[in-house]
């Protein structure tokens, strides 16, 4: 496409959509948005609170590259509740990892019980998309006197590969890890055109990518970059086996959700039948939507879960 019309394309979305300054939140969601600080281990995780406080504990769980922010409009539409989003190690307000460690699936589960335990709570809902939906059937079955239910946004468990992937693997991955400290961070001359980045590489409505890139960005010389640690593009250095994720499901005890969206990501619709099954008491809603369902149709995603509450016991 001929750069100029390109040029017109940006400047026709950007002016359908709301003007962005750079903040440490979105300057439209701050009266509704308590941020917050927790220690989790040797790390501190920023985090976001919503809601009622007297509420129903939910634990939020984003996904990979997004932070807290991505469940502002799920929160708005389930204020009843009391919803902490937290921003996964590397993401987000959170620290990182120091250099030479891999921010492993399974190491996620202890941090995100850590933030548990530092609200205070001892037993809590999860709420997860993506990444984070890949992480909370372990935290479930890790904790399972402490997870009342569970609710998985077009994920459910993680990517695995057969055994006989890991040397391949872990060349690569022990590879990308020493080049890693090399590699700079883009920078953007405006918070517009990180945005315009983000929906390059992710189909979803324009003010949500918004959000999740405001949180996302911090100052720097010549303009912005992104806050999130290189680490977490690394490639892991092994897989779980389809196997093992079957037999974690089978033991998650609580009600589970799992919320699937038309256009998702496609590996998730391959395994969700199989993978669903294994879930003791295990319930799937479709709807129509792309990857961040839970954001483009908050409101769609909000009725199925309190209506999945309505019915499950814990």
């Amino acid at each position: 496409m001929h750069s100029s019309v390109v040029g017109l394309l940006k400047s026709s979305l950007r002016a359908q959509r709301p003007q962005w300054r750079y903040s440490a939140h979105c300057p439209l969601v701050t009266t509704c948005v308590k941020p917050i600080s927790l220690p989790a281990l040797s790390l501190t995780l920023g985090g976001l609170q919503f809601g009622d406080e007297a509420g129903e504990n939910c634990l939020a769980i984003h996904g990979w590259m997004d932070n807290a922010a991505s469940f502002i409009p799920l929160a708005r539409a389930m204020p009843e509740y009391n919803t902490v989003a937290i921003d996964l190690p590397g993401h987000g307000h959170s620290e990182h990892l120091p250099d030479g460690c891999h921010y492993h699936l399974l190491d996620q589960v202890q941090y995100v019980l850590a933030a548990a335990n530092a609200l205070g709570w001892d037993r809590f809902n999860i709420v997860a998309h993506s990444l984070g939906a890949c992480i909370a059937p372990f935290v479930a079955v890790a904790a399972p006197e402490r997870v009342s239910r569970l609710i998985m946004v077009d994920g459910i468990g993680p990517q695995t590969e057969p055994a006989a992937a890991l040397p391949e693997r872990l060349a690569r991955s022990v590879t990308q890890t020493l080049e890693t400290r090399q590699r700079l961070k883009r920078i953007y001359s405006t918070v517009e055109d990180a945005i315009d980045a983000r929906l390059a590489a992710t189909d979803m409505h324009p003010d949500n990518a918004a959000l999740i890139v405001n949180r996302s960005l911090v100052k720097t010389d010549g303009g912005f970059t992104w806050r999130f640690d290189n680490k977490i593009r690394l490639p892991s250095p092994s897989y779980l086996s389809e196997e093992q994720v079957i037999t974690c499901l089978g033991k998650v005890a609580c009600p589970s959700l799992l919320v699937l969206a038309s256009n998702g990501v496609k590996g998730v619709a391959e395994h969700a039948t199989t993978r669903a099954a294994a879930l003791k008491k295990g319930v799937v809603h479709s709807l129509e939507g792309n990857h961040h369902v839970h954001m483009d149709s908050a409101d769609a995603v909000a009725a199925a879960i309190r209506k999945f509450f309505l019915h499950s016991t814990h």
